[in-house]
């Protein structure tokens, strides 16, 4: 079910020591980013850039999903991707860290969110934490 919401998620690993190329041959997925330690990226706006150091190293898969789409269909995608890798993937993270990451920029101040049984087992069965960051950007004065 789509919504007004704005919704990213994205699987990432990182605090690993070797290259995040090495993590790609291993896992056999390709990822959507990778940063390296000691690299520099650019943040912020194109207005106002500024550099960052990265200071891990850092694998990431995002959701291809169109942003509109509910955070469940964004996890079952990344589930989906990742469930066919799932003991390399273990034997990556029982050495590292790994985290499912979503942002959700939501318009609705009461926003509901159900993970299914089976999804939650999933994500613990990859040794991943989640991390859910939730900016709200409706009018606070609206009688919702």
């Amino acid at each position: 079910m789509k919504s007004k919401n704005i919704i990213r998620a994205s699987f990432e690993i990182y605090g690993f020591n070797h290259d995040p190329s090495e993590l790609t041959l291993r896992l056999g997925v390709t990822p959507s980013s990778v940063s390296k330690k000691g690299e520099m990226r650019l943040i912020g706006s194109s207005d106002r850039p500024a550099k960052l150091k990265v200071t891990q190293n850092t694998w990431s898969l995002d959701s291809t999903l169109d942003t509109s789409y509910d955070l469940e269909q964004h996890i079952e995608q990344l589930l989906g991707a990742l469930t066919p890798h799932k003991e390399e993937i273990k034997k990556v993270t029982n050495v590292s860290k790994a985290r499912f990451r979503c942002t959700l920029l939501l318009d609705d101040p009461r926003p509901g969110f159900i993970f299914s049984q089976k999804q939650l087992s999933s994500m613990s069965e990859l040794n991943a934490i989640l991390d859910l960051d939730f900016y709200f950007l409706g009018d606070s004065n609206s009688d919702r």
